[in-house]
């Protein structure tokens, strides 16, 4: 059996019953399987990572015995020394232009600081509100347990709050509606949606007779097409 690639550009070629194994997401085919992390993201990450280290490093080299206390000290003393010279020199309508120009820069740096620090409240409320409704409606819709982290992964990128409201948009940044047309789609119809396009990330219902380990019947017939490459693997191993 030829090794399965983890993202496909189309599924032409590939084996019928192969082509359940993928999902179409951002315009190429996925393989569906929990916790898989493209290779191009897990290259990206670590060239972000060891850059940051790097730069880490560089900065601890040169400013590490830097005295911040004593710093801000010393520029404080020269601008006062500037400030003297100003008042010597008569040039009263200079010294207030400057420190009115200096207050409006550290009122603007506050300002900033202060809808920093509102951005990400709004972020961290934003991700509580959103998380604790798609894990209610994941457990509702039947989730398995382990999958409930990757939907809520996919939430994120579908889901903002717009008037305190979880509302979701597409890639182009409009809503997507609900069956009824007329408002957002509601989260717990979003996951129910998810069972057609990623229906590994579900408990699957079984039928009577003895059941292997995997909770499905032993004689193979209910087996879903990601379980049957599972069992061939497991038998030639």
């Amino acid at each position: 059996m030829s090794m399965l690639k983890a993202k496909l550009e189309n599924l032409d070629g590939l084996d019928e019953a192969l082509k359940p194994l993928y999902t179409e997401r951002d315009g190429a085919y996925h393989l569906a399987v929990e916790g898989l992390v493209d290779k191009s993201k897990l290259d990206e990450f670590r060239t972000t990572n060891t850059k940051l280290k790097s730069d880490l490093e560089q900065l601890t080299d040169k400013y590490g015995q830097v005295d911040l206390s004593r710093y801000a000290e010393l520029v404080q003393a020269d601008q006062d020394n500037k400030d003297k010279k100003l008042i010597e020199a008569g040039k009263v309508d200079e010294l207030l232009e400057e420190r009115t120009k200096r207050m409006r820069e550290e009122y603007d740096k506050k300002v900033q600081g202060l809808e920093s620090q509102n951005a990400t409240h709004v972020r961290q409320l934003e991700g509580l509100i959103i998380d604790n409704s798609v894990r209610a409606a994941a457990t509702q819709s039947g989730v398995q347990p382990t999958a409930v982290d990757d939907v809520l992964l996919r939430a994120r990128s579908v889901y903002s709050l717009q008037d305190g409201k979880a509302t979701p948009k597409d890639a182009k940044g409009e809503v997507i509606y609900g069956k009824d047309g007329s408002s957002p789609m509601a989260i717990d119809e979003w996951v129910k949606g998810l069972e057609e396009t990623a229906g590994h990330l579900f408990v699957k219902s079984s039928g009577g007779g003895p059941k292997n380990q995997g909770g499905t019947p032993s004689d193979g017939k209910n087996l879903s097409p990601l379980e049957k490459v599972s069992q061939g693997l497991r038998a030639n191993a």
